[in-house]
């Protein structure tokens, strides 16, 4: 059976990609996991979640941008819910039309590290 992961964990057992369709990675940081992205790619098909804050400015979504597009993966940008971005979610709506949006209430579920789940980001 094959399954789809999504998660912020890294996974470096090749076994582990055998039954793997798709993975979708949360990332912060484009540069923190760019060389963990491009090991998945190597065994399965791969979207990249950017959850907007106020730190997230224009050059790093055209870094990924530009790296989905060299790698052929997808890229997401994400909606934080419960904690303010400043704008900056509608500010890249309006700017960048060639990526993915989940808005607020359309996919926002956190996987706390306490094993809880919740809808707003704490």
């Amino acid at each position: 059976m094959e399954i789809d992961v999504h998660s912020r964990e890294v996974f470096l057992n090749p076994i582990f990609w055998k039954a793997v369709n798709k993975c979708v990675a949360s990332s912060d940081f484009l540069e923190d996991d760019k060389t963990y992205f491009k090991y998945v790619r190597k065994f399965t098909k791969l979207r990249i979640v950017h959850v907007i804050t106020q730190k997230t400015t224009d050059k790093m979504i055209e870094d990924y941008i530009n790296f989905s597009k060299r790698f052929d993966c997808q890229f997401t940008i994400k909606q934080l819910v419960g904690y303010p971005d400043g704008n900056r979610y509608n500010q890249i709506k309006d700017k960048y039309s060639s990526v993915f949006y989940l808005d607020k209430g359309d996919y926002n579920i956190y996987y706390m590290p306490n094993n809880t789940i919740t809808n707003t980001f704490l």
